[in-house]
């Protein structure tokens, strides 16, 4: 039953790995009566270990905290830092996210300059067919003596705008748009 608890709660992630096979591990291993207490000895005077003793101790384990990180694909991982160095860590994910402040928002600056160039020069081009005389809606007939006839205009060169929709995708990952701003963006693209 408490093997079924402990491999539920690493399915889960409750558990890391290491410490499910400690504890089912030490759920094997026979519980040992608690030997009888001693009594206390009279405290003889401190005498200074020497430096070989010292050096036979084990050391104590320094205190860690876990700090989950978020790699650039969206996943994440978990890392052991001291607690000493918790001042440092915070230093660098300070500076990590403001250059990644910065990196985002050139994209999107670039992303939204390119948009305005194309939708001006497609503005421009639209102005220039019209004084020039050479623009027509394509479902508007042309009535001649009783006769009907349409003209036929070949459709315009589909311009390809792959990269500023994967400058879009970019965007929704990255939560900087929502997946409602990014469809109005692609229609509009369209």
């Amino acid at each position: 039953m408490e093997e079924e608890t402990i491999l539920k709660m690493v399915s889960e992630g409750v558990l890391k790995p290491e410490e499910a096979a400690r504890l089912l591990s030490a759920m094997q291993q026979p519980v040992q009566p608690a030997p009888p207490p001693t009594p206390p000895k009279p405290e003889a005077p401190a005498k200074p270990a020497p430096a070989a003793a010292k050096a036979e101790e084990p050391k104590e384990r320094a205190a860690t905290m876990e700090v989950q990180m978020q790699r650039p694909d969206g996943t994440f991982y978990t890392v052991q830092v001291p607690t000493g160095l918790i001042p440092a860590v915070m230093k660098i994910a300070g500076v990590s996210i403001k250059e990644s402040i910065k990196q985002n928002s050139a994209e999107a600056w670039d992303g939204f300059k390119q948009m305005v160039k194309r939708k001006t020069d497609e503005v421009a081009g639209n102005v220039k067919d019209r004084v020039t005389g050479n623009y027509r809606k394509a479902a508007e007939p042309i009535v001649e003596e009783e006769t009907i006839t349409t003209t036929f205009q070949p459709p315009r060169p589909r311009v390809d705008r792959t990269a500023e929709q994967q400058l879009i995708l970019k965007m929704v990952q990255n939560g900087r748009l929502t997946a409602e701003d990014a469809s109005r963006l692609l229609s509009q693209m369209d």
